[in-house]
């Protein structure tokens, strides 16, 4: 399991032509460039309701790169289909599939892995046959 160290903070701020005040998130150590989520303002400035607003922002991100990922892996993109309800039928298909792949099959793939290589070791001593 990869370890990140992330450093958050966050600024207040305002855009040109509103009155209200937002505040820019700042989170860096996840990735190569920093995420800079805009949000409302937030409540209290206490570090565990900023820690709050960043792990909502990395669940978004974290669901946009997996939709990325099914995309591409499936060409989903290259899908012809008569009717647009048929593939959004077959895009909630996908994704189920990836969901299920990752949460029961990538438990279950751990130990399969580790049983392959076990068995794997006894074969590297039988010599080649030849014909």
């Amino acid at each position: 399991m990869k370890v990140y160290e992330l450093r958050y903070a966050a600024e207040p701020i305002r855009l040109p032509g509103r009155a209200e005040w937002l505040h820019l998130v700042v989170l860096a150590g996840f990735g190569q460039e920093r995420l800079l989520p805009l949000t409302n303002p937030l409540r209290a400035r206490d570090s565990q309701s900023l820690w709050w607003i960043v792990g909502i922002h990395l669940a978004k991100w974290i669901i946009e790169e997996a939709f990325r990922f099914i995309k591409q892996s499936c060409q989903m993109e290259d899908i012809r289909v008569l009717r647009s309800q048929r593939l959004k039928n077959l895009a909630l298909l996908t994704a189920a599939a990836a969901c299920f792949a990752e949460t029961f099959l990538g438990q279950k793939l751990k130990i399969l892995c580790e049983k392959l290589l076990i068995i794997s070791q006894r074969i590297v001593g039988i010599p080649p046959f030849r014909l």
